[in-house]
């Protein structure tokens, strides 16, 4: 099969913290991932509210990719069988 390994990546995914996660910005130039118990994930230095915020939905966006790939990849077994 062509293309990464789907497998592989949902293993890595499901041993991370899942989400969902939300990201905030401290009164300084710190942004803040954190999951839904309030725990910090990952911390953003600057002003880097966008890398917060992608960060922050990586989770929900792996899992579509995923997702779209898989569906993608039925359709063109399908249509090669």
């Amino acid at each position: 099969m062509d293309g990464p390994d789907l497998g592989t990546i949902e293993e890595r995914w499901a041993k991370a913290v899942t989400g969902p996660y939300t990201f905030w910005l401290d009164e300084g130039s710190m942004a803040w991932v954190v999951d839904e118990a309030g725990r910090r994930i990952a911390q953003v230095h600057g002003y880097y509210w966008f890398t917060a915020h992608a960060f922050a939905h990586a989770p929900t966006d792996i899992r579509a990719l995923l997702d779209e790939v898989r569906r993608l990849r039925k359709i063109t077994h399908d249509s090669a069988s």
